[in-house]
């Protein structure tokens, strides 16, 4: 019942109407450019959604030993090929939502021992049950809402729920491609733009390009590439090496059925081992969105992406970090390539995660980023180092200026003009916290506005590094003073003190920068 490859099941959007079709239908209309949005799809399943379907677009299109080209543009090519991949089951039970007999595969769920079903004794009756979200707050995204959902829905819920769950207590097991069963899948990959579809067309075509490299690399066999199409008693895993690098990985046993309403609802249950055996590769599976962190020893881990998210911090190290101590390898999907980014100026850097924590969820961060296609180049070769130093050298003139500078003078304002601030205790870091961190929105809004340009001119001598480092750092003074004025506005201080106190804020705040940057204050010639 509700078969993928035949039923209209899924909709989307083009430039001008709401369409809805099969997964056939869905990957011709892609691959034609036409998909502008899916309008049921909730965010922090966006990239999910959308690697599930170029994993499977390159697993069908390598099962067949075919290109890219113009027969993907077809429906019924794609019907074929999606049945190449499950031709031992001609009744398409692999591509059913609902598959009575549960010693056979259905959509995204494994089949059973006989009787099986029975083992699965876990009741989900909303399609958001299966979810990664973890929450009690009343203004957070409550799970468990969608009551009526329709067959879509669920389809969408069983890919992040297989495809992206961690360690959920006790013989709940989570998916190989994350390092540790808290952690999460980020994803950091180049686009053309935003747009499903031309997202869709370039990750297929990297995918199809680096398979063969990915399957040297990591060892691939190449013999199981839909896990759900194994079946699973809950007792034993899947060997790494037997999978195809583009393997869409199962990590539940759950299977959907109909109540006496003839609704959809949801059975599952838990298993005694991980369903993919590869706890030892902490998550660097060669996947193509995951950046992978190697130390000095050479041990290599997937990204863990904490709180807050995808800070210029964070972001600018994926992109430029190659030290002595750690350094970040790419994905395939983050690395540029000369064919299939021709004609594409500049490219998005598109990084996503929904950080997952223990008992938590801390919410679904995406950002994106413009980066010139050349400076994307040169972080491939032996220029990475030096990219790196002139990167780091703004992130630590913006930690200077917060904490040298401006911390100082927001510690004298709040704490009376003290000669002693106290700049270490708890609550002396409660009362500066809202606006240091206000600083730092403020740096991150504006980090990589100039950033790339300005390093490209450092490497092209058309820039100095003087000038990169002072126009960085006239930027950062303006924030911080910024910052300081809005402050002074808002601090409660006795009218008695008023000017005082802020005299005693700003000369804390121009003397510390006049100590580490005095060309600030340097008049020009007349």
């Amino acid at each position: 019942m509700h078969n993928l490859l035949t039923d209209n099941l899924l909709s989307w959007t083009t430039t001008t109407q709401h369409q809805q079709g099969s997964l056939p239908d869905l990957l011709a209309a892609l691959e034609r450019d036409e998909v502008r949005g899916f309008a049921l799809l909730p965010p922090h399943i966006r990239q999910h959604w959308h690697a599930f379907l170029v994993q499977l677009g390159a697993l069908a299109l390598d099962q067949a030993g075919l290109p890219v080209d113009e027969r993907c543009r077809d429906a019924k090519h794609w019907r074929k090929l999606l049945r190449g991949l499950t031709s031992k089951w001609p009744d398409d039970e692999p591509w059913q939502l609902v598959v009575s007999d549960c010693t056979q595969p259905a959509f995204l769920q494994p089949g059973l021992p006989k009787n099986g079903i029975k083992d699965l004794n876990n009741l989900i009756t909303e399609a958001d049950g299966l979810d990664l979200l973890i929450t009690s707050k009343d203004h957070d995204i409550k799970v468990a809402r969608a009551i009526a959902a329709n067959p879509e829905q669920w389809c969408y819920q069983l890919v992040i729920y297989q495809t992206a769950s961690g360690f959920s207590g006790r013989d709940t097991y989570g998916i190989t491609r994350m390092n540790g069963g808290t952690s999460s899948r980020p994803a950091v990959g180049l686009a053309w733009s935003m747009d499903p579809s031309k997202r869709f067309r370039r990750d297929l075509r990297v995918l199809v390009a680096n398979c063969e490299q990915v399957t040297a690399d990591k060892g691939y066999q190449k013999q199981i590439g839909l896990c759900w199409l194994e079946p699973w008693d809950g007792n034993k895993g899947l060997a790494v090496n037997r999978l195809h690098p583009w393997f869409i990985e199962i990590c539940r046993r759950v299977r959907l059925d109909l109540d006496e309403d003839e609704r959809i609802i949801a059975r599952a249950g838990t298993s005694k081992t991980e369903r993919i055996a590869g706890k030892e590769l902490n998550g660097d599976t060669g996947d193509p969105w995951t950046p992978v962190l190697i130390d000095a020893k050479g041990e290599a881990k997937s990204l863990t992406v904490q709180a807050p998210g995808w800070s210029y911090r964070l972001l600018a190290q994926v992109l430029t970090e190659q030290g002595t101590e750690r350094r970040f390898a790419w994905g395939a999907c983050l690395r540029p390539h000369a064919t299939i980014d021709a004609d594409h100026e500049p490219l998005l850097v598109v990084a996503q995660v929904l950080i997952r924590g223990q008992g938590k969820t801390e919410g679904h961060h995406e950002r994106v980023v413009a980066v010139p296609t050349g400076l994307l180049q040169k972080l491939q070769t032996e220029q990475r180092p030096q990219i790196w130093d002139l990167v780091h050298q703004r992130i630590e003139q913006a930690g200077t200026m917060q904490n040298a500078c401006l911390k100082p003078a927001i510690a004298a304002l709040l704490q009376g003009a003290a000669n002693d601030l106290d700049l270490r205790s708890g609550q002396a870091s409660r009362m500066l916290e809202p606006w240091l961190a206000r600083f730092d929105r403020a740096v991150d809004a504006i980090f990589f506005e100039s950033l790339w340009q300005d390093v490209l001119g450092v490497l092209d001598n058309t820039m100095d590094k003087e000038t990169f480092e002072n126009k960085w750092v006239k930027d950062l003074f303006d924030i911080a003073l910024t910052v300081l004025d809005e402050t002074i506005a808002a601090a409660p201080v006795s009218s008695a003190r008023t000017w005082k106190v802020q005299a005693a804020a700003m000369n804390r705040f121009h003397g510390a920068c006049h100590k580490r940057y005095a060309h600030l204050y340097q008049t020009a010639p007349a």
